[in-house]
């Protein structure tokens, strides 16, 4: 197996405004999920996995907070093996509680009965299709059969304009979904990745929106928006090419869409990159042109 070194892991936006450096982000967010009031960010001890070996992306936020271990996920496409993800993250959640509070793996081999915080799984949702604002997956939607062990991931949709309770709850919450939302916006009105981005930016910190969080740690804001851009487009592509497959009698192959896009970033034409991601008459016609 090959070795990948922790610093090619990189952080996303959620977990730079919800993460270690912001507790009271955090804590803002547990009392929205559960209807609460706590006040003390010191009382959460984060508990974020870092040494899960399938993801490049750091984009979960875990933290031990209330007799509860909450794991909070941001997905920009609809997951349905998210119970599954969740599985492995809380089995490596619960490793490092017992290793920390408890003494250490063998207690488990003991007679005493060995208590562990309830564990509450959140997946945020803010991809481009549409979606419910709510819903629940289970693991055991996944089995052959009948089992005796479940995991639910309740998925919440926070695209700008959905769960609105949960947005007037917690601020730094409705302020990434508008940071993401005007980055959409300005791409679709034509402007680069990168002037995009510098716009939601300066246009939210006029809005006083996460102005702390944009105006010093501006950079990781920028590089995880930008990174984002491009997981989130090879996703949807992806998603894209077997839509067009069904409706379209599989009118051109993954293959030759994927060379398409390889090529416009490489000739940095971003505009036509954007413009092909919500345009299959255009997709077409850039697949022509580059003889796919």
């Amino acid at each position: 197996m090959e070795f990948i070194e922790p610093r090619t892991y990189r952080d996303s936006l959620f977990r730079i405004i919800f993460g270690e450096r912001h507790k009271e982000n955090a804590l803002s967010l547990y009392n929205a999920i559960n209807n609460s009031n706590y006040t003390n960010a010191d009382d959460l001890e984060m508990y974020t996995i870092e040494d899960a070996i399938y993801v490049k992306v750091k984009n979960d936020v875990a933290f031990l907070f209330d007799d509860s271990m909450n794991l909070i996920e941001q997905q920009s496409t609809c997951n349905p093996n998210m119970p599954l993800r969740g599985l492995d993250y809380f089995a490596a959640l619960y490793r490092k509680y017992i290793n920390d509070h408890c003494g250490g793996h063998t207690i488990v081999f003991g007679s005493r009965l060995v208590h562990v915080p309830t564990p509450h799984y959140c997946v945020f949702y803010n991809g481009r299709k549409e979606e419910p604002d709510r819903q629940d997956l289970h693991l055991s939607d996944a089995y052959e059969g009948s089992g005796d062990l479940d995991i639910t991931a309740h998925v919440i949709n926070i695209n700008y304009g959905k769960s609105k309770e949960l947005f007037e709850a917690c601020a730094p919450l409705a302020g990434y979904s508008v940071l993401v939302q005007r980055v959409r916006d300005n791409i679709c009105g034509g402007m680069d990745r990168n002037e995009a981005i510098e716009k939601a930016i300066q246009d939210c910190k006029k809005d006083t929106i996460l102005v702390d969080i944009l105006t010093w740690e501006v950079s990781k804001v920028t590089d995880s928006l930008l990174a984002a851009l491009t997981d989130q487009e090879i996703e949807e592509l992806h998603e894209y090419e077997v839509e067009m497959g069904r409706e379209e009698g599989a009118a051109q192959s993954e293959s030759a869409i994927s060379e398409l896009f390889k090529r416009l970033e490489k000739d940095s034409r971003s505009d036509d990159f954007a413009r092909a991601m919500n345009d299959k008459e255009y997709l077409h016609e850039l697949i022509k042109e580059y003889g796919l």
